[in-house]
């Protein structure tokens, strides 16, 4: 049987990990990364470790060299997505997480990256309208502030209909993280029924 060799730099990466040596498991990651850009999971590993240890900047160059390299796979647009996301490019991540869709319309995380990125946008604006002492100027936060929270709900209620469909629709399978989110955007925007139903689904 021939040696799939992807699979030798993922077993040496885990066994480097395993006893304890990061730095030799992350060489082996960028030679693997370099060498094969379209496993995933090679390009995964090193955007999770430098995301995780604060290097947002590397994160985003290994990502924007496995898509300039392979150019098709959604999760890395998602990916992007999330580190754009991070520095407050919300454009740019809006654009990302379209692609990642475009690309794989069964990735519920790219639309929940679309209606996160609405949504803490929404969280910003509240936080801000706190501050002001105008009561005509505060309503008017407060309506920005709904009309933000509104734009994320379609992008969140899609991404529970992938998942729901990915998943069969087995709630024990499915994202409970979206479920709560809308529960809370249903209650915050006064839509009692679909709140009431998304409360039962929650707690079934």
């Amino acid at each position: 049987a021939s040696i799939n060799m992807p699979d030798v730099y993922q077993f040496l990466s885990q066994e480097y990990q395993t006893i304890g040596d990061t730095l030799a498991s992350l060489e082996i990651l960028q030679q693997a990364a370099s060498r094969f850009p379209e496993q995933i999971w090679t390009v995964q590993s090193l955007y999770y470790y430098n995301f995780s240890h604060g290097n947002v900047q590397e994160a985003l160059n290994i990502v924007k060299d496995a898509i300039a390299r392979t150019g098709n796979i959604a999760e890395y647009y998602r990916m992007k997505g999330n580190l754009e996301e991070e520095s407050k490019n919300y454009e740019v991540a809006l654009a990302d997480f379209d692609k990642a869709l475009e690309l794989d319309p069964k990735l519920a995380d790219a639309a929940a990256g679309m209606g996160r990125v609405y949504y803490n946008q929404a969280v910003e604006m509240n936080d801000k309208a706190a501050d002001i002492l105008d009561n005509k100027a505060y309503n008017k936060a407060l309506q920005d502030v709904k009309a933000m929270f509104s734009k994320s709900l379609p992008f969140f209620e899609q991404a529970h209909e992938i998942d729901k469909a990915n998943n069969n629709g087995d709630t024990e399978k499915m994202n409970r993280q979206y479920m709560i989110i809308l529960r809370g955007l249903y209650h915050r925007l006064g839509i009692t029924d679909k709140e009431e139903a998304m409360d039962k689904l929650i707690n079934q």
